[in-house]
């Protein structure tokens, strides 16, 4: 299993610490992580799919009851606070090395990995 709780640090120093508060980095990145997975590239129809879709509300964390952000906090953190920064490799690096540590990359494509490595 992936732990996301490193992405609050990793983030830290592009949030203000006055003002209204932010959608959590986290949730933030596991939004995003749904709709590359699942192909989604439009920021108002990945929102609508977490409203509707109990599986990705459970992903990011939200209850049934809870208000998901809008669209536009989504597009505003995406194209704004990390624009120019290599955060979002930074985030997929440490994914991929935990997916490794945890051989969870071998149990869904082994024999294909064995032939490339």
């Amino acid at each position: 299993m992936v732990e996301f709780s490193f992405i609050r640090e990793k983030v830290a120093h592009l949030y203000s610490h006055t003002g209204r508060p932010s959608i959590d980095p986290e949730v933030l990145i596991r939004i995003l992580l749904i709709g590359y997975f699942y192909g989604i590239t439009s920021e108002r129809e990945l929102m609508e799919q977490i409203q509707v879709n109990l599986a990705f509300r459970e992903f990011i964390g939200y209850e049934l009851d809870e208000e998901i952000p809008d669209h536009s906090t989504l597009s505003k953190n995406r194209h704004g606070r990390f624009k120019g920064t290599s955060v979002f490799q930074e985030i997929f690096d440490e994914i991929v090395r935990q997916c490794i540590a945890a051989k969870f990359l071998m149990r869904l494509f082994g024999s294909a990995l064995r032939q490339v490595w």
